[in-house]
């Protein structure tokens, strides 16, 4: 197969067990990175065994289970490129996570997902800011939320913070036109927000998970399998990849099962395009062409260098001689106390 393979095929086809699964052990013969995507819990249960064996560090995302999981803080990663000088990839990377989180493809008005994701980000950047290190986290970001609208001297303390930077500052540029704007429209705005991270703050074990940091992509080692149990819908699962693809120093095997049930993967047809020259390999598998096209658009199947439609005749050799793992292999979620931003304090 070439660098990106897209296989097409119904439920229970095959797809997984007969031509992904071989990929997956063709990558582990030859020591290739893998990131495995695996919304029925079945990649890791299989391969387990024969990464262990194989020297492999095997990290999970376990959004099924996010006791069972290694952590991963979305955040990390754009603070180090922050405090490390590198401001404008951290924006970006920001930028994608806010843009995962708050997307709305059913909106006939992007006017109020679009605040709400440029009101995230500038509380990520205060956050980056004036946050320690071990602060640095959503659950800070939502403290952040609450305390700025209260009351603080003739105004708020978000307002108050802003009122002491200068107009060209970027913080000023992403929250004053939702902090100064009319009563109910920033109320609106704000609402959106806290409904969209309520999603992952109120999850008491998922919070542990993302205010965790066992998956750091930037320092990733030779022979390391990333394996995101996702079986449904998911943002972190997207802004794993995201970040995983844009900032590691390793090249990956993406094996993306079940792809179409994600939501759309922002960059992903420029990641395709990248494939070749950046050493990376993705082999997708979704249901049908038309669930693929309807996520990236109808020219997105033209972008893979090779497709395979799967049908009752084909036939491709199954697994052989693959040691099964079991649920004592999963990692055991940290689930230590969080510290958090104290905004109010900061502006005082």
């Amino acid at each position: 197969m070439r660098e990106t393979s897209l296989i097409i095929g119904d439920i229970n086809i095959g797809k997984t067990t007969t031509v992904l699964f071989n990929e997956v052990k063709k990558a582990i013969e030859k020591g290739e990175n893998l990131c495995l995507l695996d919304n029925r819990d079945e990649y890791f249960k299989t391969f387990y065994n024969t990464l262990k064996v194989n020297n492999y560090n095997t990290l999970v995302l376990n959004l099924k289970e996010p006791s069972k999981s290694n952590g991963f803080n979305p955040l990390n990663v754009p603070y180090d490129l922050y405090k490390e000088g590198k401001k404008d990839e951290a924006i970006e990377l920001i930028n994608n996570l806010a843009l995962e989180i708050f997307k709305d493809k059913n909106s006939a008005d992007p006017f109020w997902s679009n605040m709400a994701a440029n009101y995230f980000m500038g509380l990520v950047l205060i956050l980056f800011n004036e946050g320690k290190e071990t602060e640095i986290n959503l659950g800070s970001v939502q403290v952040m939320m609450n305390q700025g609208e209260e009351k603080y001297n003739e105004s708020n303390y978000l307002k108050s913070y802003l009122d002491g930077l200068d107009v060209t500052n970027v913080i000023y540029s992403l929250l004053s036109p939702i902090v100064y704007a009319p009563s109910d429209t920033k109320m609106s705005i704000i609402v959106v927000c806290k409904q969209k991270l309520n999603i992952y703050i109120y999850r008491e074990e998922l919070l542990n998970l993302l205010n965790t940091n066992d998956i750091n992509v930037r320092n990733l080692k030779e022979k390391t399998a990333i394996i995101i149990i996702a079986p449904k819908q998911t943002d972190i699962a997207n802004i794993l990849l995201n970040q995983l693809i844009e900032v590691s120093n390793l090249k990956f095997t993406y094996i993306l099962d079940n792809f179409d049930r994600l939501n759309s993967l922002i960059d992903f047809s420029k990641y395709l395009e990248e494939a070749s020259y950046e050493n990376n390999k993705f082999i997708v598998a979704v249901h049908s062409i038309d669930e693929i096209e309807e996520l990236y658009g109808k020219h997105i199947v033209s972008k893979f260098g090779n497709l395979i439609k799967m049908d009752d005749d084909k036939c491709i050799e199954g697994m052989q001689n693959i040691p099964v793992g079991n649920d004592n292999n999963y990692p055991t979620l940290n689930m230590s106390k969080h510290n958090y931003l104290d905004f109010k304090k900061v502006v005082k």
